[in-house]
């Protein structure tokens, strides 16, 4: 979620889903043949801003079941764009789909997929954006900053 004129954005939150929070990976499990491998904020997604962008979310799914089909859309329409900042604020990071990520047959998918084969094994790593920051960096309280970095919200590289 991007940041606002009075807070900071939320993390990990599906803003295009009624601003709800994620899924456990115990109830997906339990309803999906699927193992969740990996759940984890994406560090420096979020927008740097007066107030900044909240961080996406990484996740890693692997295929149980012998075939599956996969339909996806991030809701972004476009692969090579990142959420905007607004007032100054600077970009939320981009989303992506990746099939079976650091192997031989990596396969990075487009925003939207229809119908694609999934196989026992396969493993799909979805990366939700982060949110845009917003007003100018530097009107951000130097004691929220330093935490920014402490704590990973934002990268040396957003934060100069």
């Amino acid at each position: 979620m991007g940041g606002g004129g009075q807070s900071d954005g939320l993390t990990a939150v599906d803003t295009h889903g009624g601003n709800c929070s994620i899924l456990s990976a115990e109830v997906l499990e339990t309803i999906a043949p699927m193992r969740v491998l990996r759940s984890e904020l994406v560090p420096g997604s979020g927008g740097i801003g007066k107030q900044r962008g909240g961080l996406g979310i990484l996740r890693d799914f692997e295929m149980l079941s012998d075939r599956g089909m996969l339909t996806c859309d991030s809701q972004q329409q476009r692969d090579d764009t990142a959420p905007w900042g607004f007032a100054g604020g600077g970009p939320g990071g981009k989303a992506a789909f990746v099939m079976n990520p650091g192997t031989n047959h990596e396969e990075k998918l487009l925003a939207r997929v229809t119908a694609r084969a999934m196989h026992r094994g396969d493993v799909l790593r979805v990366v939700g954006a982060g949110g845009g920051g917003w007003g100018d960096p530097a009107e951000r309280s130097t004691e929220l900053a330093e935490i920014d970095l402490a704590e990973g919200y934002v990268t040396i590289d957003a934060a100069e």
